[in-house]
C-alpha cells in the first residue's frame, strides 16, 4: 500500500507490531496461546523458554497471517 508521498504504508496487521498486548490463554514455551490487543484477541506463539501465563505483558515481533509471534515484554 502506497501513503500520500508515495512511500510504503504499513497494512493495519502489520502496524501492530512492537505493540504490547495481554496474554489471555497461556502461551506454553515453544508453542501457541492467545493474546489480546486494543480488544482484539489473536492466536500467538512464542519462543521463550517458559511459559507465558495469563496476564503476562507480550510485545508482538511478528506476524504470519492471522497468528502473532510474541515475547515478554
Amino acid at each position: 500500500m502506497l501513503d500520500a508521498e508515495g512511500g510504503q504504508r504499513k497494512s493495519n496487521a502489520d502496524a501492530i507490531i512492537g505493540r504490547v498486548g495481554k496474554v489471555t490463554e497461556t502461551i506454553k514455551a515453544g508453542d501457541y496461546g492467545r493474546m489480546k490487543l486494543d480488544g482484539d484477541d489473536w492466536k500467538a506463539e512464542s519462543d521463550e523458554t517458559e511459559d507465558l501465563p495469563v496476564g503476562t505483558k507480550v510485545r508482538i515481533i511478528g506476524r504470519e497471517s492471522i497468528i502473532v509471534k510474541v515475547e515478554k515484554a
